[in-house]
């Protein structure tokens, strides 16, 4: 009987606390006053897989409304058991726990809340599979060559290979072209002119092989090579005749042409031949390049330009110096090379730059088909063609010089030769401590490793004066500040003396002429062409040096004996004759005697300048101003003449000139202590 009580008594008591506790377990979760929209009967939902790396794997879900936090269960099979594996606040979790490519885990979700210290849970959201994987190629480019198409991807954390895929369109069939372990790969079988797509994925073998997915298809194109052996030649008439080497794969050939290096080059000749030729009819220099072209679907592809010449370089580099990091100016010539797309990639503005500045430069002057574009010096050294290791070898303006710090045969730095004097080579080098500057040694110094002989076309530059044109000021005048006002200045006071004695010997003659004529015709007519033949150069002389005294009376004696002779035809002809024979070679004479030789009109230059700026008040500035007006003198002169620009160990740059007179070469220096005019001796040409 008691025990039935009892079993009774716990009935009524499991259902007095079941019927009050439903407010608790249903739609309002809490007992309090205080209202929370936390439902436990509602679920977790968006689910879903936010990313996979080689070693983790990322899930996410929506946030649930009402709650203070989440649960994450995981197990090994969807029909496992699943194990509380993280309680966060976030609807984020990044399992690490699972680095394995060929298997999936299973998870599932809960949010949770609290009333009065009493934790309360919605539903489990639908479960979700998931398993680590490769990460996607990214930083996907590609960069057409000469003749190839080079690709080049990051590398993917965990990958062991890449695989790469081509098609010829977007859209088309994809087959694999190369299998490969690096981050970068060259397809060599292409067609120039033709595009091509290509998508990379990255694989691990964790079993099979576990493939990333693969990348966006990324367009890429071969282009012609640079058209070599380019050279421009000025003939007479003001024509052009330009010439180059054929191009592989090219359907023509574009001529241009620019007034300044840099300048907009436009087109003016297309040919299919590697010929072509231009009618220039204007003053003025001219800078010229080709490039060739390949007809793909009708339409031109074109390939490198032709390359610049070692002038271009030269005054790229130059253009350059100065450049250095402190300010950042140097920025400008990082950004040239990378912008370039190079195959070693891109670099920073931190990174040595001295091969940088070399390839910048090859890519500004349009000379990369014979400058390896690279940042690294070895590499760089090792892609030339034609190179030397002679430390006695003579290099020319434009030539890569590569410099060994630690003996070990190895390039630790690189610049480019400005210019060669004597045993001395100048050179323009980047990244010379953080800045572009000028370093210049004797040939065979201890650090020279060697140099890179890029192949240079002849320079195509072309000054060119019309005949009808005024001559066009010459541009180095105009760097240096000379105007023609200076120079014609100069000139009249130069040839100022020599004008008065020519009209000195003029009214000279005359006289002589005059008094010549009175005493021919005062002699008999039959003697008179005998006479004067056989008179030596001494009457020549004493008529010379008393004609002033006798010009008047001579012109009057003159006047009678020609009246008397008149009567006789044949002797007034013979008289006449023999008088304008004796005159003009008293005049011929008389020229030889007063004219001016070249090397005497340098030395008056000299004491003009000097008398303009002496030597001890000179500075190197006026030195090179100096230089420049002789040479503008000079050239106004007919005599020939060249600037020679010198860097001083201080930076500064003084000149002199090199001139041509009476046939041979000479050194002039019109800013040196009374000057200098000396002649050049051969063996110093180097």
């Amino acid at each position: 009987m008691t025990s039935s009580i009892n079993k009774i008594i716990s009935v009524i008591i499991s259902i007095m606390v079941a019927v009050t506790f439903v407010p608790v377990l249903g739609q309002a979760a809490f007992a309090s006053e205080t209202e929370n929209p936390f439902s436990t009967s509602g679920q977790v939902t968006g689910l879903a897989k936010a990313s996979a790396t080689y070693n983790s794997v990322t899930i996410k879900w929506s946030a649930y409304e009402g709650a203070e936090g989440y649960e994450v269960y995981r197990a090994d099979k969807k029909s496992g058991t699943y194990k509380k594996i993280k309680t966060l606040k976030s609807c984020t979790f990044k399992d690490t726990g699972n680095k394995k490519l060929n298997k999936s885990k299973y998870y599932k979700v809960r949010a949770y809340a609290t009333d009065n210290s009493v934790k309360v849970y919605s539903k489990y959201s639908r479960i979700l599979s998931a398993r680590p994987k490769l990460s996607t190629p990214t930083g996907v480019t590609s960069y057409g060559g000469a003749g190839k198409i080079t690709i080049k991807w990051k590398k993917v954390a965990g990958a062991k290979k890449y695989q790469v895929y081509r098609a010829t369109s977007k859209t088309g069939k994809y087959k694999r072209v190369r299998t490969t372990s690096k981050t970068k790969y060259t397809n060599t079988s292409v067609t120039t002119g033709k595009k091509y797509y290509y998508k990379v994925r990255a694989y691990k073998k964790v079993g099979k092989k576990r493939y990333s997915y693969f990348c966006k298809p990324i367009e890429g194109m071969a282009k012609l090579n640079g058209a070599g052996g380019f050279n421009t030649v000025l003939k007479s008439g003001g024509v052009v005749s330009a010439s180059w080497s054929k191009v592989k794969g090219a359907s023509g050939y574009q001529l241009q042409r620019a007034t300044t290096v840099n300048g907009t080059y436009k087109t003016i000749a297309e040919t299919t031949t590697t010929v072509a030729a231009d009618k220039l009819t204007k003053s003025g220099q001219y800078f010229y390049r080709v490039r060739a072209f390949a007809k793909v679907n009708g339409k031109k592809q074109y390939g490198f330009i032709s390359a610049g010449g070692r002038s271009k370089a030269l005054n790229q580099a130059r253009s350059w110096v100065g450049c250095k990091e402190s300010n950042g100016s140097h920025k400008k010539i990082i950004n040239v090379f990378n912008n370039y797309k190079p195959d070693c990639g891109a670099i920073g503005y931190s990174t040595a730059w001295c091969a940088a500045f070399v390839s910048a430069v090859a890519i500004k002057t349009d000379n990369t088909a014979i400058i390896p574009v690279d940042c690294y010096c070895p590499r760089m050294l090792a892609n030339f063609p034609k190179k030397t290791r002679d430390k006695k070898y003579t290099p020319k303006g434009g030539d890569v010089v590569f410099f060994d710090w630690n003996w070990n045969k190895v390039p630790d730095h690189v610049g480019m030769v400005e210019s060669v004097s004597g045993d001395s080579v100048t050179t323009i080098e980047g990244n010379y401590s953080d800045s572009v500057k000028r370093r210049t040694f004797k040939k065979g110094y201890s650090l020279l490793l060697g140099y890179g002989l890029p192949n240079y076309s002849i320079n195509n530059a072309i000054s060119y004066t019309a005949p009808a044109a005024k001559k066009a000021a010459d541009p180095v005048m105009e760097a240096a500040s000379v105007t023609n006002e200076d120079i014609q200045e100069a000139c009249e006071e130069i040839t100022a003396p020599a004008e008065t004695e020519a009209t000195e010997t003029a009214a000279s003659t005359e006289t002589v002429e005059a008094a010549e004529l009175a005493e021919a015709a005062a002699e008999p007519t039959e003697s008179a062409a005998v006479e004067t033949a056989e008179e030596p150069a001494e009457q020549t002389e004493e008529t010379v040096s008393t004609a002033e005294e006798t010009t008047a009376a001579a012109a009057e004696e003159t006047m009678e004996p020609v009246e008397a002779v008149g009567e006789d035809a044949v002797g007034e002809e013979a008289v006449a004759e023999t008088a304008e024979e004796t005159a003009e070679a008293v005049v011929d004479e008389e020229e030889m005697a007063e004219q001016v030789t070249e090397e005497e009109t340098a030395e008056m230059i000299i004491d003009y300048i000097q008398e303009e700026a002496p030597a001890e008040e000179a500075s190197a500035e006026e030195s090179q101003y100096n230089a420049f007006l002789v040479y503008g003198i000079c050239d106004e002169l007919d005599i020939d003449a060249c600037v020679v620009t010198v860097t001083e160990p201080d930076g500064s740059e003084s000149a002199y000139n090199e001139v041509v007179l009476d046939g041979e070469l000479y050194i002039l220096d019109a800013t040196e202590d009374g000057g200098v005019l000396e002649k050049f001796i051969p063996e110093e040409i180097n």
